[in-house]
């Protein structure tokens, strides 16, 4: 298989040693496990953005969960996460209580822009009108999220 793997755009494939990545199923969380040979030396951090080609195609882009440091055979491991990280890592602090008429895709924009990711609703998407007194946070986006496309 033809891999390509950049750290934050620089290309990195040559220091990898094994890497999978896999897609949850119930969640569609994507997540990325990989390991980098000894000879890689600049520093990674939680949140560093890895991009994943394979036979010249994007396949994913993962931010940085974990990093460890412990596996003898290896520089480093490290667990990434697609965008659903952010949205997991957002707390959304602030309890929202409807009193207008609101939708459901209102809140899912607001909550997706203030996590900073890109997003498209496509044209016909029917949205649903919350009730009068639906209470909105506090909890993390992604579940939020969830709630609010459940509603739908």
């Amino acid at each position: 298989m033809n891999l390509e793997v950049r750290l934050e755009g620089t290309n990195i494939t040559h220091h990898v040693i094994r890497y999978t990545r896999s897609k949850q199923i119930c969640t569609g969380i994507g997540i990325l496990e990989i390991a980098l040979s000894r000879d890689y030396t600049d520093e990674i951090l939680t949140w560093d953005t890895f991009t994943v080609y394979e036979e010249g195609n994007l396949v994913g882009t993962y931010g940085v969960s974990s990093i460890s440091d412990d596996d003898p055979e290896y520089l480093i491991n490290i667990v990434a996460q697609d965008d659903s990280k952010r949205l997991q890592d957002y707390f959304i602090s602030q309890q929202y209580v409807i009193k207008s008429i609101t939708t459901n895709l209102y809140w899912i924009a607001k909550f997706l822009t203030e996590v900073g990711i890109t997003y498209e609703i496509e044209a016909g998407t029917t949205a649903t009108y919350l009730q009068a007194d639906t209470a909105i946070g506090p909890i993390n986006a992604y579940e939020e999220i969830v709630q609010l496309l459940q509603m739908g």
